[in-house]
């Protein structure tokens, strides 16, 4: 190659260069925090708190304009982080607005925008999504399960129940007693006495949906936290959204997990995790995923009936909804109807879970639900 050949190709290489970084999004300004009105100082505080208490990442927040039409900017390269927020953005205008009309909803809406539009962007700084917090965060969750798996070998099986009752070592009574305990630990009944609407139980979170998707209907499959909602309790198993109402994430169907599950593991779903689903015959199969990718969590529902005729499933878009007393997994909208009660009628559903960790041995069974996952 010529030296002429080699000029061309270095001011080419360079044009591109520039003109690359010409294209990329940036701050066109920014409001002094002087000129910060109630309502944006409110927001800027709530979004720190937030990132900080849940996430264990630093920002710091500004207002002003972006290029390309953009309503929030993220420099991750400096630390704190650098987020740059639009105020005439339609999701930012109607958070601000809030602040003037419905205070007390304020929280759980900057929850859900930062859950749903931030985190996307910073979680490869979420300490927990490294190998090194992935394993601290398993070290704090066994040690509970493993508390809990000694009481429930004490407990027994049902069968070891029945021979403790034959041998005489326990009473008829005390058998009844166990038994119906270690039932409603591995099984999951849903009428229609516990089944409610999600508007009902838990109306702020369609309505915060509808203000941050502002009508869009993509949906990312990427690991995303759990909607929470700690100050609320319910007694409903089953949620449900009408035809009639926008989907959330494209479900209209929540199952409650067992609280077996959620007391031993629950902890599991404060973590960014995405959700892989698979059905056939009787059984629905969950695996979700922790961020880190160094483990999951698998769930199995087995019902008295089938739930599909075909099977199917895959990756779905993460939509757990975590409250004070219930953990709420999403249910596709294809086998939906096999889960929703009919007047009179009872769903029953046999449980298997348990974490995936690094250091387990796979089974048979396992390999082969991972081979049907993914």
């Amino acid at each position: 190659m010529s030296l002429l050949h080699v000029e061309a190709f270095r001011t080419a290489n360079r044009l591109h260069v520039a003109n690359s970084i010409a294209d990329a999004p940036s701050v066109l300004n920014t409001k002094s925090e002087r000129d910060w009105s109630i309502a944006e100082s409110g927001f800027a505080l709530r979004l720190i708190s937030i990132l900080d208490f849940d996430y264990f990442v630093k920002a710091r927040v500004d207002f002003g304009k972006i290029s390309h039409g953009l309503p929030l900017l993220i420099d991750t390269s400096k630390s704190p982080i650098h987020i740059v927020l639009d105020s005439d953005g339609s999701t930012v205008a109607t958070i601000l607005k809030l602040f003037e009309t419905d205070y007390s909803s304020i929280t759980s809406l900057i929850k859900d925008f930062v859950r749903t539009s931030i985190f996307t962007q910073i979680a490869n700084l979420v300490p927990s999504s490294t190998r090194q917090g992935a394993e601290a965060f398993l070290k704090a969750i066994r040690r509970p399960r493993e508390i809990f798996e000694i009481d429930t070998s004490d407990l027994g099986t049902l069968q070891d129940i029945w021979s403790s009752y034959l041998e005489g070592t326990i009473t008829l009574s005390e058998a009844a007693s166990q038994s119906a305990q270690a039932a409603q630990q591995n099984f999951q009944v849903v009428d229609t006495a516990s089944a409610n609407t999600m508007a009902n139980v838990l109306p702020d979170i369609l309505e915060n949906d509808k203000v941050i998707q502002n009508g869009s209907l993509e949906q990312s499959l990427e690991a995303l936290p759990a909607i929470t909602r700690m100050d609320k309790e319910s007694n409903a198993k089953l949620l449900t959204i009408p035809d009639t109402e926008p989907a959330l994430k494209g479900y209209r169907c929540f199952i409650a997990m067992i609280d077996r599950i959620r007391t031993t593991e629950g902890e599991f779903f404060l973590q960014p995790h995405k959700t892989e689903i698979v059905w056939g015959g009787q059984k629905a199969l969950y695996i979700f995923q922790h961020h880190s990718q160094t483990f999951g969590l698998y769930y199995e529902l087995q019902a008295n009936e089938v739930l599909a005729n075909e099977s199917g499933g895959g990756a779905f878009p993460t939509c757990t909804i975590v409250i004070k007393d219930k953990i709420y997994i999403p249910v596709p909208d294809i086998i939906r109807k096999s889960f929703i009660p009919e007047a009179n009628n009872k769903k029953r559903f046999e449980v298997r879970s348990q974490l995936l960790y690094p250091d387990t041995e796979v089974n048979q069974e396992d390999e082969s639900i991972a081979k049907k996952v993914g």
